[in-house]
């Protein structure tokens, strides 16, 4: 038995509201089948049932080469986004961002320690060039603010069809990418108003890997999906079959820059870059020792991607959108609430940027 879990880009964002029915959507729209059976190329994930054991299997899909290249619409709501240009190839890197969701610089140094020494040991002159942002502060209390500030540039959107940032990088000639752990569509719950009744993720995304995160191993069900024993911000560790929920983010990342790399070394048409952003959730809970799960994970994650020369044609950047604002060090200390206001943020870019 193979279940087939739906491909969540082309929904409306009606659909995808994580406060009412996102990750009902996703187990309503979940298709049961047995073998024999072909995937439709928009499939990422599917569970695999044999006796008593499951698995989760996923791929990158379609495969580059059958992508087709993205050409915005001339009335476009980035106003009119000019894609005609072709800049040289060495002006136009790779850009991964992973946002860690409410870690701040001492948290992350603090429970991430392994991850913190290879960051610091990539930094490799002539190739890459690393750079940490220590005056880097929120700019609101929780999520909202912080990221319209990242995704949209304002706090207050002066154009209310502003697309988030990977729409302008599809817009150029990116393949775009995004992953959400949390079982959720930024756009839906922060920037909606006027894409109610759209699908967003099909305007600025050409692959979109969140279903499995809406499963209910790792996603209540029924009642509070926020509480402090399962879900996203559970003071537990997260987990879907077995591995962390972190792990299966990663290894789609693995995949995504293996499918990207290999379509560029084959020489059969032009080198695509690409754009990809992937949200963790382990850090937005009130103990803060979630976070600790994700150290291994980041730092071989880190070691591959400079190992690999990658980092010399990619823009990595880790940050937070806030530190944390739960548990005690928030709510009786000093220290824990200007750590609140001072995120992590740091990255490493080619040399040829600077």
């Amino acid at each position: 038995m193979v279940d087939i879990l739906p491909d969540t880009r082309i929904w409306p964002l009606r659909d995808k509201d994580i406060w009412t029915n996102y990750n009902i959507n996703v187990i309503n729209r979940t298709i049961k089948a047995h073998y024999p059976l072909v995937l439709d190329d928009s499939t990422q994930a599917v569970v695999v049932h044999c006796g008593s054991s499951s698995t989760l299997v996923t791929r990158v899909s379609p495969s580059i080469a059958k992508l087709p290249i993205y050409t915005p619409p001339k009335a476009d709501v980035q106003n009119n986004v000019d894609n005609t240009s072709s800049p040289e190839e060495h002006e136009r890197p790779n850009v991964i961002y992973l946002m860690l969701d409410a870690v701040s610089r001492r948290h992350f140094l603090r429970r991430l320690p392994k991850s913190a020494k290879v960051f610091s040991a990539i930094h490799q002159p002539g190739a890459n060039r690393i750079t940490e942002l220590f005056r880097y502060h929120s700019v609101g209390f929780s999520t909202e603010n912080n990221t319209k500030a990242m995704y949209l540039g304002e706090i207050y959107p002066s154009n209310p069809k502003s697309l988030p940032i990977w729409g302008y990088f599809r817009d150029k000639g990116y393949v775009t990418a995004r992953v959400d752990t949390g079982c959720d569509d930024w756009v839906r719950e922060f920037h909606y108003k006027a894409f109610y009744n759209t699908s967003v993720s099909e305007r600025t995304l050409d692959y979109e890997f969140t279903a499995p995160f809406c499963l209910p191993e790792c996603f209540p069900e029924r009642g509070n999906p926020f509480g402090n024993f399962k879900g996203p911000y559970s003071l537990v560790s997260r987990c879907i079959y077995g591995r962390y929920v972190h792990e299966w983010a990663f290894e789609y990342l693995h995949k995504f820059r293996q499918e990207m790399r290999l379509h560029s070394i084959s020489g059969k048409s032009k080198r695509r870059p690409y754009m990809i952003s992937i949200t963790f959730m382990e850090g937005h809970e009130g103990s803060s020792e979630v976070l600790r799960t994700v150290d291994d994970a980041l730092a071989t994650f880190l070691q591959e991607i400079h190992d690999s020369g990658e980092l010399k044609d990619t823009v990595l950047i880790v940050g937070g959108d806030h530190g944390l604002h739960m548990g005690l060090n928030f709510a009786y200390l000093q220290n824990g609430r200007i750590e609140h206001q001072n995120p992590f943020f740091a990255m490493s870019a080619p040399e040829w940027l600077y």
